[in-house]
This record gives C-alpha cells, sequence and structure tokens, in this order.
C-alpha cells in the first residue's frame, strides 16, 4: 500500500507542475522538432539509507542524453554495502553489499528555473552477497589483511530486480553544473538467502547528485 500511495504522489505532482506549466498560445511543443535542443550529462550519486534494517551507502553514477531540456533518460550503476552486524554464538560480523544497474527516465519539471523538479525512475538488475568475517571492520577501518584467517566470506548470494522512483530537487549552480537533492524508494523482487529477509534491499534512500553537462 505504502508503494501504491508514494507512486500516486508522483504522478499527481507531475501532472500537477506540468499542467501549471502549460503554453497557452496553443503551439504544439515536442521533444524533438524545430527548435528541439539536445544535450547530455554525467553524474556521481551519494545516497544513504536502510537496507535490511541496517545502515547502507550507496554509491553510483550515471549519464544521460537530455532531450529538449524536459526530459532525459540513460544508463546508471550503483554499488552498496551495510554496516556489520555481530552474530550471536558463533561470533562473526555479517553484511549486504552488492550492485545494480540499468537505466533510467527523468522528466524535468521547469528546467529554467534556478530551482525545479525532477522525476528520476529507474530500472535495472543486480545482485547481492551476504558475507561473514571475524573482523568487525567497522572499528578498525585502517586493518591490513595479511592473515588468511580474516579474510571476507560470501555465506549465500542472490540476483533481483529493481524498480527506483524518486523524487529530486535540483539547482542550476552553474550553466554546466547542477546539484540535485533526492528522495527514492527501492522496489525489488523477493530474495532467497539465508537468514536475509526476502524484502531487505526494498526502503527508502536520501542522497546528492552533482551532475556536469549541458543541459
Amino acid at each position: 500500500m505504502k508503494k501504491l500511495i508514494f507512486i500516486a504522489l508522483i504522478l499527481m505532482g507531475a501532472w500537477q507542475l506540468q499542467a501549471q506549466d502549460q503554453n497557452t498560445d496553443n503551439e504544439l511543443k515536442t521533444l524533438m522538432g524545430p527548435g528541439s535542443s539536445n544535450g547530455g550529462y554525467g553524474g556521481i550519486d551519494v545516497r544513504y539509507g536502510m537496507l535490511d534494517g541496517r545502515d547502507a551507502v550507496i554509491l553510483g553514477a550515471r549519464s544521460a542524453w537530455v532531450m529538449n531540456h524536459s526530459f532525459a533518460m540513460g544508463l546508471a550503476g550503483y554499488g552498496f554495502f551495510t554496516d556489520f552486524e555481530r552474530e550471536k554464538g558463533n561470533g562473526l560480523y555479517h553484511n549486504l553489499e552488492g550492485g545494480y544497474g540499468g537505466m533510467y527516465f527523468e522528466p524535468i519539471i521547469a528546467p529554467t528555473a534556478t530551482v525545479h523538479f525532477t522525476i528520476p525512475l529507474f530500472f535495472g538488475v543486480g545482485g547481492v552477497a551476504y558475507t561473514s568475517s571475524e573482523h568487525n571492520w567497522n572499528d578498525d577501518p585502517w586493518y591490513n589483511d595479511n592473515n588468511s584467517d580474516q579474510q571476507i566470506y560470501v555465506d549465500d548470494w542472490d540476483s533481483f530486480f529493481i524498480f527506483k522512483p524518486g523524487v529530486e530537487v535540483e539547482v542550476n549552480v552553474f550553466r554546466f553544473f547542477r546539484l540535485s537533492f533526492g528522495g527514492y524508494y527501492n522496489m525489488t523482487t523477493d530474495l532467497e538467502m539465508v537468514p536475509v529477509k526476502s524484502s531487505a534491499l526494498e526502503g527508502w534512500e536520501a542522497g546528492v547528485s552533482l551532475k556536469f553537462g549541458k543541459f
């Protein structure tokens, strides 16, 4: 139900903003045609979220083709890892790590305004691993693993499909640089990993994006 409400709010907001921005001179506007423009950008994404009930860092990059300033489409890839958690009994530390990639589509609302909105919709496929280690990497980030009995082991792994809708507030800092602050929701197919929940990768995330290019 929460997912449906979130998608409905995105679509309603996009429709209302687009309706307010409609041209009143009855001139037909198209993405491609006379007077249209083409550009592109590359971006870096840094995000924070909760995966399997743990703090998680999500890092990624994307590249896009921008059509008529108002719509972008392209490719994106992300990697993620969660905080380590110690398992009672055997004393091992566990976490989730993996990545995914795919396509995204990004309507841009009022792109010429200094501050405006975008609605990125990402579709992709990825993989995740449930790992274990005897060492708590969070306590000693400078730890140098030269001992064979201090390795990270993959206990289980699985692949998944992901759909990630989001909303970004975007600022035109320079003509070639935009800064975005966004919120996103991960929807994935069920995972089959022990002892990870089937919905471990689903949930909210927030982050910042740096975009460089011709918009």
